[in-house]
């Protein structure tokens, strides 16, 4: 995924040079795994060095996250980060996949010095950090779908489900997360029913604010670009960076699912 980050200084300058109003629109190409021919990227943030593709296949509709900078990093394995899946096109909330969501009861014993359960390869990389602490308990992180009444919580690791999900350090020690949602959960007929809808994405919500209904305030309309958005996610005002203050960073797009 590195050629996420070295979207940033070409998304920045597409940022200063254009404006758009409503919602950016962003691609979904086609492909099953980051790796996949057809997939590109989709959309960047250097504020919290965040990049991700959207991609999907005839059965599954894939978020692959890179995250750069570690603190973030922390966040969102403590805090999780919610995908909103719209397809009125009215940035509405009833349907949402959530992962990671870690067992509270993991960082309370990390943070009490308990002894944690090294990852395998994990040793022999120097000072252990919050990210290494955290993935170690990666088999304990359960995944959460909700639509409408409709709501799904199990544990990719150990249950077995549709869903689709990774995570993991690359060699750069960035946080690279996949999440893959069945189609036929957004809709019972698959994607020949399915075409245009509106993503949100929420990074690192805090523990206590699991209620949907309450929305960030947003910096704003952002920008698009082929390949990559530089501003893609906002945080709250202040003048803080977005994400590194407890207000979640958020960020709505436009897409259109790939179809062969």
């Amino acid at each position: 995924m590195k050629l996420i980050k070295n979207l940033a200084g070409l998304s920045l300058l597409i940022l200063l040079l254009t404006h758009c109003s409503g919602l950016s629109e962003l691609p979904t190409s086609w492909g099953n795994n980051p790796a996949s021919p057809d997939v590109k990227p989709t959309g960047f943030n250097p504020d919290s060095k965040t990049g991700w593709m959207c991609y999907n296949d005839s059965t599954h509709l894939y978020f692959a996250f890179s995250f750069f900078d570690p603190r973030v990093q922390t966040r969102i394995l403590r805090s999780g980060m919610t995908v909103f899946i719209d397809t009125t096109g009215k940035m509405k909330e009833g349907c949402f996949v959530r992962f990671p969501l870690i067992n509270r009861e993991v960082i309370s014993g990390g943070q009490a010095g308990q002894k944690l359960q090294p990852r395998q390869g994990a040793s022999g990389r120097g000072q252990r950090t919050s990210t290494d602490l955290l993935l170690d308990q990666a088999q304990s992180f359960e995944l959460q779908w909700q639509k409408g009444k409709v709501v799904i919580r199990v544990n990719p690791s150990l249950d077995r489900t549709d869903f689709k999900t990774s995570i993991g350090l690359d060699t750069t020690h960035a946080l690279n997360i996949v999440i893959g949602v069945p189609l036929k959960l957004i809709h019972p007929a698959g994607l020949p029913a399915l075409d245009k809808m509106v993503i949100g994405l929420r990074f690192g919500e805090s523990p206590a604010g699991s209620e949907m209904s309450s929305r960030p305030q947003m910096a704003g309309n952002q920008q698009s670009v082929l390949g990559g958005s530089s501003a893609g996610i906002g945080g709250g005002g202040g003048g803080e960076r977005p994400g590194m203050n407890n207000t979640p960073i958020e960020f709505w797009y436009k897409t259109k699912l790939a179809k062969k």
